[in-house]
Formats: C-alpha cells, structure tokens, sequence
C-alpha cells in the first residue's frame, strides 16, 4: 500500500508540472502591453471584435498597412511617472479606492514592487510589432531641445516625419498578469489607463486620471 501511495503522489507531482504553464517574464509582459497601447494611440485599421469559445468577447487588431504618420515615442517609460505615485497612495484616499475597482489590495502590493523595475525601463525598437512606431532616445530629444530649443519640432519633421514625441510610463501588472496600469501622453496632456488582457490581446478598459501639460 506504501509503494501505491508514493507511486500516485509522484504521478500527481508529474502530472502537475505538465500542466503548469511557463509564465512570461515581466520584459516580456510589457512589451506586449505597450504594443496593445500602440494600437490605441496609433491606429491604422479598425479592431474587430469577436466571441471566443468561452463566451466572451476578444478584440482582434489586425497588423498596420497604412503608410500613415508615424508615431515618435520615448524609449523609457517614465513620462510624468503619474502610476508609481498612484499606486504608492496610502489606504482610505481616492487614489487607492479607485485602484480597488479593478484590483485587489494584493495586486497592488505587488504592483508597488514592480516600481523600480519600471522606472528603469528602456524600449527597444525591435520588441515593437506595431508598424509606424519610431524609438526615440530620451537623451536625444533632450539633446536636441537643448541646442534647437523651438526649431526642434522642425528638425523631428524632417528626420522622422512627424513633429509630436509621446510618452508612455509604468506598466504595472496585477497579481495574475491579466490587468495593468499604464499612463500615455495626449495632445494636451496624459491619461493613466487600466489595461485588461482578454487572452487574445490587451484592450483599455478604464481611464483613471487625467493630467494637463
């Protein structure tokens, strides 16, 4: 009988690291939510919604083909650093019952321990799946504001066609990696954003806050 019950519990401990799934590293997470953002503040075709298997609704956006204008982007992701400051908010103020409309106390503990990995962050050109996107160093469009100052829009047209860099800052993910918090420039300011994966890809599903330039 020993031998039968040592047998089934090293089966079962077999069987479960079948079924276990390699989590994706925290890079590779962010990546995809930043190109699921590209395609909200860059679209090029128009997303289609369609009912999975399980019942519920998946956004499909399909890849870019338009030669439209491109879109310049910081390549760290620390514009304004508005979601380390929101989640870092104690208990009882508006900022943390906010949170607790779409996640858990335990999300956002384990979202504050993400803040110094984020902050770090740099993008790089070849993680970017989303046509028409341009990395842009910070050092570089520091660089040219500093020694162009107002003619530094112009310069930008001419080398990479278009005039208007934008700026992401801090994906932060949920306990179970399916939500994230993110904040985007707009053309007068940024907005912080929930983000949810519907297993097919990352679609916006709330605005928390809004900032103005």
């Amino acid at each position: 009988m020993r031998i039968i019950l040592v047998s089934l519990l090293v089966f079962l401990c077999g069987f479960r690291q079948c079924l276990a799934q390699p989590q994706p590293t925290l890079e590779k997470l962010t990546y995809q939510l930043v190109n699921g953002v590209l395609m909200d503040l860059h679209p090029q075709t128009n997303p289609m919604v369609i009912r999975g298997a399980n019942g519920n609704y998946q956004t499909i956006r399909p890849r870019p083909v338009d030669n439209n204008e491109p879109l310049l982007l910081l390549d760290r992701l620390n514009y304004g650093w508005a979601s380390g400051q929101f989640v870092e908010n104690p208990r009882g103020t508006p900022e943390w019952d906010a949170l607790l409309q779409y996640f858990t106390e335990a999300d956002i503990d384990y979202m504050r321990h993400q803040i110094p990995m984020a902050r770090h962050f740099s993008l790089k050109q070849a993680e970017i799946t989303h046509a028409g996107v341009k990395i842009l160093a910070l050092d570089t469009i520091l660089a040219l504001q500093k020694r162009l100052d107002w003619r530094a829009p112009d310069i930008l047209q001419q080398r990479y066609g278009s005039r208007r860099v934008h700026g992401l800052g801090g994906g932060l993910f949920s306990l179970n990696h399916r939500k994230a918090l993110i904040v985007a420039s707009t053309e007068d300011g940024w907005e912080m954003y929930v983000y949810e994966n519907s297993g097919a890809a990352w679609y916006r599903k709330a605005t928390l806050q809004k900032g103005v330039e």
